[in-house]
């Protein structure tokens, strides 16, 4: 998992397998992550790219632990509100 930032290229956004896996340490960089991402608006201000490795994001939302699959969750609502903030404030989003 990682994330990567440039202002003239915007951001980007890695996932793998660890996030469902590794509840000590990869689940708790992910909220980070994203927490980082709206406190320096990248959220609102910056285009993005994700990339998902090996069906990490199916296997957290398939996932019998409450916690990985409520990381999923957590993962789809922000992407997909951020989706909502670009549409209505026309951000790039590529």
């Amino acid at each position: 998992m990682c994330i990567r930032t440039d202002e003239r290229h915007g951001a980007e956004f890695e996932c793998d397998e660890r996030a469902a896996s590794s509840a000590q340490v990869f689940r708790p960089r992910l909220h980070a992550y994203l927490r980082a991402f709206e406190r320096n608006g990248v959220k609102t201000n910056a285009a993005m790219a994700y990339y998902e490795g090996g069906g990490a994001l199916v296997a957290m939302a398939r996932s019998k632990d409450q916690d990985a699959a409520a990381l999923y969750r957590e993962v789809a609502c922000w992407v997909a509100a951020r989706q909502r903030q670009a549409d209505a404030a026309q951000i790039p989003t590529k």
